[in-house]
């Protein structure tokens, strides 16, 4: 094929990718969309915590409106709990006891929280692009007056959907990874079920 037919299919390919094209801001504002569409449906994922020294404290959590429920592994302890919004049901494995008690902290913030204060507070940028995901790197700007805040998050998000699929944040030694995302969460999921607690005495403390 000679050159003169070649040019304007390549010229034609160009202005449809350029059509298509976003910047990782764009990006992370239709996740945010996306996640708002989602978030009455509930979400499950794992969240990995690494401690210098201690180690790394495995989660699977789920979450559906104001109700969580939390399995918690640290070595050979495990742990779960169940939070409502006014109560939190705490297991504990090794001693057999659940202890209940009034819930004074406010709800679990949801992801579309997070992906508004990044949006606002860091520089954000495509570190990576694959056939599947794209891989968001964001910065902590110096206009963020939240000491707090990471230093460092980094989003992988599904193409096509604009789900997230896994979020890494460091900050000052500790790294958290948050993966295995997934969507669509029962009542049941996030109720307290003393049949997951063998047997364990229960102790209401609430006031």
């Amino acid at each position: 094929m000679k050159l003169r037919k070649i040019l304007p299919l390549l010229v034609a390919l160009f202005c449809a990718m350029t059509s298509f094209a976003q910047d990782a801001r764009q990006i992370l504002e239709r996740v945010s969309a996306a996640m708002a569409e989602l978030n009455h449906s509930g979400a499950e994922m794992t969240l990995d915590a690494r401690i210098p020294i201690l180690g790394t404290i495995h989660s699977r959590v789920w979450t559906l409106g104001d109700k969580q429920k939390t399995i918690t592994q640290f070595g050979k302890k495990k742990q779960i709990s169940w939070i409502d919004g006014q109560s939190v049901w705490d297991y504990d494995e090794k001693s057999r006891t659940v202890t209940i008690r009034t819930d004074t902290h406010s709800a679990p913030d949801n992801n579309v929280s997070l992906i508004e204060d990044v949006l606002s507070g860091y520089d954000i940028s495509i570190k990576e692009e694959r056939t599947d995901v794209w891989i968001i790197a964001c910065r902590r700007s110096k206009s963020n007056k939240d000491k707090d805040a990471p230093k460092t998050m980094e989003f992988t998000v599904e193409k096509g959907s604009y789900k997230p699929v896994s979020m890494e944040s460091r900050s000052t030694g500790l790294t958290y990874t948050l993966r295995y995302v997934k969507f669509g969460v029962s009542d049941k999921d996030v109720t307290f079920d003393p049949a997951e607690c063998n047997g364990a005495t229960i102790m209401d403390r609430r006031q």
